[in-house]
């Protein structure tokens, strides 16, 4: 019998290369980029199907494209104006009675080489939102005078614990009279920011009661009125204006009186604001402003802090000046308007 040689036909070349090539399996997988890297492994020969084998090559696959990344419109904060660290919450709204929104302690400024204590921010509470009433206007620990001020108060006045007055500090006082510096800024105190203080009474409980902010029907039925009837828009207004500058008028009036109080023993109070604003986005992508605001009684402790606090604005950052129909004058204010004065 003749020799038989096998000639190797394209055919056959193809299936032995198969054969060789069933213990191999193509691993595709994912750049960050999108890009496909390749990559072989050993199949496990639970895994091999019929007595050829198989072969699995990266063209047997369509190319896997990597979904476009889709921009989703988010909220996006402007930066916040630089802003005085004082405490509180955030926009200064108490909704907790029980504790009667007692806090972090309030801001002090110090000297950097006597670490002495030159100023005090005393967060003010425009209204508790919904409870308890009016606010007294300061946290519970504020309603009574600060050792730091009491020393400070001896400080200014040569480090006499007792001194003549030579002015008129407090209601009932006369000049020439020796007073104990503890016990009268002691009643002072009370008197502006006690419980039942002047503050309280003249401007918190006058302006600021939250009976009606709560009648949730009334203010439902005044805004319905304001949208079906377009003539209540300019006098909502001149309501909205008359009441701000009746509360600034009673508040500045507080702030005078006691600073008559007070400027014996060297100090001096004034109410600021800070409001920074922040952008958001509807559902429509159209941009929205929000207002936050920061606001606190500043009380300056040495005759120098007492200058520079009298020459530096009531209000500061985003001022609106709405002359539209008599609309509220930010500018003209010792304070941005309370929350909820818009009722």
């Amino acid at each position: 019998m003749p020799n038989m040689t096998r000639t190797m036909v394209p055919e056959d070349a193809r299936r032995e290369q198969e054969a060789a090539n069933a213990g191999k399996k193509i691993k595709e997988s994912y750049n960050g980029d999108g890009t496909t890297v390749s990559g072989e492994y050993h199949v496990p020969d639970d895994e091999k199907t019929g007595s050829g084998g198989y072969s699995i090559s990266p063209n047997t696959y369509p190319i896997l494209v990597q979904p476009p990344i889709i921009a989703v419109q988010q909220t996006i904060p402007t930066a916040p104006i630089p802003r005085p660290k004082i405490h509180g919450k955030e926009d200064d709204v108490c909704c907790a009675c029980v504790d009667h929104c007692t806090a972090v302690p309030s801001t002090e400024t110090r000297d950097i080489s006597t670490n002495s204590i030159l100023r005090i921010n005393f967060t003010y509470w425009d209204r508790h939102w919904c409870t308890c009433g009016p606010h007294p206007g300061v946290a519970e620990q504020d309603q009574r005078c600060p050792e730091e001020v009491i020393q400070a108060a001896i400080v200014n006045c040569g480090g006499k614990p007792v001194i003549e007055l030579k002015g008129n500090a407090g209601n009932h006082n006369q000049p020439g009279r020796l007073i104990d510096v503890r016990k009268e800024l002691s009643q002072i105190w009370h008197a502006f920011l006690g419980p039942e203080g002047n503050l309280y009474r003249h401007v918190q409980q006058k302006h600021l009661d939250t009976g009606t902010v709560c009648m949730f029907p009334i203010v439902f039925l005044y805004t319905l009125l304001l949208v079906l009837t377009c003539g209540l828009c300019c006098q909502s207004c001149k309501i909205k204006n008359k009441r701000v500058k009746a509360w600034d008028q009673d508040l500045r009036k507080w702030q005078l009186e006691f600073n008559k109080a007070i400027s014996p023993f060297g100090l001096f109070v004034k109410t600021q604001t800070h409001c920074w604003v922040t952008i958001s986005y509807d559902g429509d992508g159209r941009p929205q402003k929000n207002r936050h605001f920061r606001r606190w009684i500043a009380l300056a402790l040495t005759p120098e802090q007492s200058a520079l606090l009298a020459g530096e604005p009531h209000i500061s950052g985003d001022v609106e000046v709405d002359l539209c129909c008599g609309g509220v004058n930010e500018l003209a204010l010792s304070m941005h308007p309370p929350n909820g004065m818009l009722f």
